[in-house]
């Protein structure tokens, strides 16, 4: 029992450890410029879980 459990914390170690996945390739690092598309955003707000009012602001 103690060899599966110090087996699994060692796989969870160094799962954690992935430095340059595939999800954050692209994505600015740092101090990198970002560019923006304004065309990208809408003021449509349909989120289920976080529905907000017109005129309600998040701060």
């Amino acid at each position: 029992m103690r060899k599966l459990l110090c087996g699994a914390v060692l796989m969870l170690a160094v799962a954690g450890c992935g430095g340059n996945d595939a999800s954050n390739r692209g994505l600015p690092q740092g101090a990198e410029p970002v560019e923006l598309d304004p065309a990208d955003f809408t003021l449509e707000i349909d989120n289920p879980y976080w529905p907000m009012r017109p005129g309600s602001e998040w701060v």
